[in-house]
């Protein structure tokens, strides 16, 4: 999953869009295979939230009512934008909203938990999962600038 998204971002960040080569008969851009590595590596992300829902559920913030609900919200937009994303319908706004998501994880959740010294070893890791992954989608969202909101299909990069 993680190995998915390093190497969907790296390719998509070392090439300019400029890269196509011939496979099997069709023309297929270096850019278009890193986004989907990248999104699809969401998809278990968001699984994962279900999976150990009971585990997600305790992340949520005291402040925040509903955390099993809030668990469930998360995992089905992970899997949402990952799909999205791969179909090409709304691309762009999904990309966007994705990275909002795990920023917010990071404001929200790991960082008062670092600052409160209440990380357990498994907590850091997902922090700095999370960190590389927001960091990662940026990248990714970067790369859909120029293409509308709303679009139907993504720019063929």
């Amino acid at each position: 999953m993680i190995l998915g998204a390093v190497v969907g971002c790296w390719t998509g960040c070392s090439t300019d869009a400029a890269i196509e080569w011939c496979c099997v008969g069709a023309v297929v851009t270096v850019r278009r295979i890193a986004r989907v590595l990248y999104w699809r590596a969401l998809i278990p992300v968001g699984l994962a939230q279900f999976t150990y829902l009971r585990q997600t559920a305790v992340l949520v913030p005291g402040s925040l009512p509903c955390h099993v609900a809030w668990a469930y919200l998360t995992g089905a937009t992970f899997i949402a934008a990952g799909v999205a994303v791969i179909v090409g319908i709304c691309a762009r706004l999904a990309a966007e909203l994705s990275t909002l998501q795990m920023g917010s994880f990071l404001l929200l959740i790991w960082i008062p938990r670092a600052i409160e010294g209440s990380l357990t070893p498994f907590q850091r890791g997902e922090a700095v999962v999370t960190c590389a992954l927001m960091a990662a989608a940026w990248v990714m969202t970067d790369s859909y600038r120029g293409t509308p909101w709303f679009a139907a299909k993504t720019q063929r990069a």
